[in-house]
């Protein structure tokens, strides 16, 4: 399973545990040299940041969420709200070890 674990103030981290490396090179993600399965792309404006979370949702890769600070998933609701990004995406939490659940969310359509 592959999901966007974190995002930082710039670079945005997945973990990617199948075979989803291609598309992550090709969407500008590098791997991190110590942790094989880990991946990142860093950005510089939220604009940027847009383009990136765009392209993870069109290759269906879920958004982290929970309760614990600041998901992925809320920032992508962030990006909604401020207009760069529009429509549904895919959140992941976990109900346990090894248990994850995905849910569809949408964010505010453009007006």
């Amino acid at each position: 399973m592959t999901w966007v674990d974190q995002i930082t103030t710039d670079t945005v981290i997945v973990k990617a545990e199948s075979g989803e490396h291609r598309m992550l090179k090709a969407l500008g993600f590098h791997r991190r040299l110590l942790s094989p399965s880990v991946w990142s792309v860093s950005y510089s404006d939220d604009l940027e940041l847009a383009t990136i979370l765009d392209g993870l949702r069109t290759a269906g890769i879920p958004m982290k969420g929970g309760s614990h600070g600041w998901p992925p998933s809320e920032r992508f609701l962030q990006l909604c709200e401020q207009g760069l990004l529009s429509g549904e995406f895919r959140e992941i939490t976990w109900r346990g070890p090894d248990q994850p659940v995905t849910t569809t969310r949408c964010g505010p359509r453009p007006s």
